[in-house]
């Protein structure tokens, strides 16, 4: 994979965002690359939800999201997620993301 997509539907759920674990494919990569592996990525998830999924929301409908402390998906919504409306999913290419993590920096970005 080459792109982490985040979904809207996972701030409803407990274990949304692969229960917010870090993607094996990422540590995967992260091997591949010689880089560390992301040290917090709940904050990394944090950020990538903000930055990337919430602004894909149309005016209007973008939910409230708060962090969880937790060891499950760390971002999350009580507002209502219409399963009748289209997803609203967006995909952040894998160098964005580590780099977000910190464990890569800009000039190391293929």
């Amino acid at each position: 994979m080459d792109h982490l997509h985040l979904n809207a539907e996972s701030l409803a759920s407990k274990w949304g965002f692969n229960d917010g674990d870090c993607p094996d494919w990422i540590l995967d990569a992260c091997d591949e690359r010689g880089l560390t592996y992301p040290g917090d990525w709940h904050n990394t998830l944090r950020g990538l939800v903000r930055d990337f999924l919430l602004p894909a929301f149309a005016d209007g409908d973008r939910p409230e999201v708060y962090d969880v402390e937790t060891t499950h998906n760390p971002i999350r919504t009580d507002d209502f997620i219409d399963d009748d409306a289209p997803p609203v999913i967006v995909s952040v290419p894998l160098d964005t993301v580590l780099l977000r993590a910190g464990v890569m920096r800009r000039r190391d970005a293929s």
